[in-house]
């Protein structure tokens, strides 16, 4: 849906132009404390503390949170994080849970202020004749929006991977390089089988899940590669096992 693939972008775009962080792992007993060494990050870049910043939160980064202490002994809180599941906040920030399975990605912690979504033109969906003369009684679910995101502060938006993701970055599209769709992206760890590469993908890279189909056309094991894209895409490098198995992953925007 519509929807979904809004969400979708909005997550990639997130990721790809905030901040990553690497951690070793999260579990009950360590993510109150990782959740406060973000709010620390956020406070010193001045991002506001005006309660409306937000931590995005995978299913299995939820369960860790209904789980931890600092929590399940709060009074009030802690009562409704028992009965009903509600997080609510931590540390100040407003807790939802997303419903991702990007690879290792633990959740995103961020400020509505420093990321935004420009809507430059919209046709409402609505279900329409197809009055063609070749579609006899037939209706179609229509309906088109042009938007892009962005990301408007770097260090206001944080995208913490437990255990790890891959450090990409592109390089400027320069002369005959921009007129021919031409880029390099380089990562800074090295593969453990292969990498492989996607353009703007429709759903994120989880772990395990097979990409051995793109190791023929797409696949580089050193940490430079030109790719065809264009400004504003997103791309997706995966880190493969033997098995043709992700790793990790890493995002980056064209330049």
């Amino acid at each position: 849906s519509l929807a979904r693939t809004l969400d979708h972008d909005g997550g990639s775009t997130l990721i790809a132009q905030g901040t990553k962080l690497n951690i070793s792992s999260i579990g009950p007993s360590t993510i109150y404390g990782e959740v406060v060494n973000i709010r620390t990050r956020l406070s010193k870049a001045n991002v506001p503390d005006d309660g409306k910043r937000y931590l995005l939160v995978s299913p299995d980064t939820y369960a860790s949170l209904l789980k931890c202490p600092e929590f399940v002994k709060a009074s009030a809180l802690g009562d409704s994080t028992v009965q009903t599941g509600l997080v609510g906040k931590i540390a100040g920030l407003n807790v939802y849970e997303w419903n991702d399975s990007t690879a290792n990605l633990a959740m995103i912690a961020g400020h509505p202020r420093y990321a935004t979504r420009v809507n430059a033109w919209k046709v409402p969906v609505a279900v329409n004749d197809l009055a063609d003369g070749k579609h006899i009684g037939a209706s179609a679910v229509q309906g088109r929006t042009v938007y892009c995101h962005e990301v408007l502060r770097r260090n206001a938006v944080y995208a913490v991977f437990a255990a790890g993701s891959l450090t990409a970055a592109m390089a400027s599209f320069t002369g005959k390089d921009n007129a021919a769709g031409k880029a390099k992206v380089t990562v800074s760890e090295a593969a453990t089988a292969a990498f492989v590469y996607r353009v703007n993908p429709v759903k994120r890279a989880a772990l395990d899940e097979s990409f051995a189909e793109l190791i023929a056309e797409k696949s580089f094991e050193s940490g430079v590669t030109e790719i065809t894209a264009k400004r504003g895409d997103i791309v997706e490098i995966i880190d493969l096992n033997a098995d043709g198995k992700c790793v990790r992953v890493g995002y980056v925007t064209v330049a």
